[in-house]
């Protein structure tokens, strides 16, 4: 999985905060050229992609609802045109259970914000349909790009998940039961785990998800 980064292109959604910026700026540090797909920015990724809006490697800020499919598709769309491709994908975004979006909280009922004429939650609009839409996507692409996936033009898909609030609660991760898990966690993992592997898509298209805390 050892790949050399500079040069390459990442999309990261969510990275205009918390372990996504962490994330995308540690990919700048790398060489690798950011598009940071967010509703909004924080002040330090703004910095952040002020920094580094001329010079390579490059960040793109492009405002995005990670709830729309049009928004997501399009993050490629621009990555393409201004980086000339895409090499690793990143749907980073989430949301902690927020009152607004909430199991104890119904649609309809304050403080929650979900229209319940709508059959949607934005916790899990957020928190599982896009990170499955972005890798749908992001296999899309990489299946049919140019020049070919290859052992010399690899591709990635990378899954961050925060327990931090729950201290080790697989149920509350931003990440489905059932996904093969690459671990980078304070705390014993095993309990949670069917196999800790990265899962191949086709060859050399790989698809990780990183447990965080």
């Amino acid at each position: 999985m050892a790949q050399n980064l500079n040069g390459k292109t990442a999309i990261v959604t969510g990275a205009g905060s918390g372990i996504n910026f962490c994330f995308a700026r540690l990919l700048l540090s790398r060489g690798v050229n950011v598009l940071v797909a967010d509703l909004a920015l924080r002040p330090e990724a703004k910095e952040l992609i002020d920094t580094h809006s001329k010079d390579s490697p490059r960040a793109v800020y492009l405002k995005t609802d990670v709830t729309s499919w049009l928004d997501l598709s399009r993050t490629f769309k621009v990555a393409h045109d201004e980086f000339g491709g895409v090499d690793i994908v990143c749907p980073g975004a989430g949301i902690p259970e927020p009152p607004s979006s909430n199991f104890w909280r119904p649609p309809g009922q304050p403080p929650s914000q979900d229209d319940p004429q709508s059959n949607h939650y934005a916790c899990l609009d957020i928190n599982i349909t896009h990170p499955i839409c972005v890798t749908q996507l992001a296999i899309s692409y990489f299946l049919s790009a140019k020049p070919k996936v290859s052992p010399t033009n690899p591709k990635s898909i990378i899954h961050i998940s925060s327990i931090a609030r729950v201290h080790g609660l697989c149920s509350r991760a931003r990440m489905p039961q059932n996904s093969l898990i690459l671990i980078n966690t304070k705390i014993d993992p095993t309990p949670y785990l069917a196999e800790p592997y990265p899962i191949s898509v086709g060859s050399n298209v790989h698809l990780i998800s990183i447990l965080r805390c």
